[in-house]
């Protein structure tokens, strides 16, 4: 499974000095009968010195150019739908694609990339496993950093509810 790095300037390169990036994995829609390769993106992650000057704009629109050239049909992804919507994403309700659990959340979000592209498409939203881990995992990774207090910052309350509240549209 591969994991690439965007940053702020298009090139997957890693430096510590850039502002902005994020991630890509590989996604699929699956149903009873096979499945439909996506790509997702995110998480963005801009430094709060650089925010409101249009990194976020700049990767985003990047990125489904740069999906589009890959031959992608769509792009998933989970977040804001306030934060998406402009660059022409919808709920994955509008697509009948769900979440594993069946359930239609407001914070799964699909760009088809040319017309046409999923049509015919339809099922569960599956994203990389390689994003996850256990709780022991995360503690060791933690552990090679220098001790900080931990906290949960309103955004992430906020990025919580988006992506458990229902799509009742």
């Amino acid at each position: 499974m591969k994991i690439t790095y965007l940053n702020c300037h298009g090139s997957s390169r890693w430096t510590e000095n850039w502002p902005a990036g994020f991630f890509y994995s590989k996604s699929k829609v699956v149903d009873g009968e096979g499945s439909v390769d996506t790509i997702t993106f995110g998480p963005v992650f801009i430094d709060p010195k650089y925010h409101r000057q249009g990194l976020g704009r700049h990767l985003i629109t990047h990125s489904i150019e740069h999906a589009k050239s890959l031959g992608y049909r769509a792009i998933l992804t989970l977040g804001y739908p306030y934060h998406y919507e402009p660059y022409g994403f919808v709920g994955g309700k509008r697509y009948d694609i769900a979440m594993p659990d069946g359930q239609y959340y407001k914070g799964l979000l699909v760009l088809p990339l040319y017309e046409g592209a999923l049509e015919g498409v339809r099922g569960m939203a599956v994203f990389t496993e390689g994003l996850e881990m256990e709780e022991a995992e995360v503690e060791v990774f933690d552990a090679t950093f220098p001790k900080k207090q931990k906290e949960v910052l309103p955004s992430q309350r906020e990025y919580e509810f988006a992506s458990t509240e229902l799509d009742e549209s």
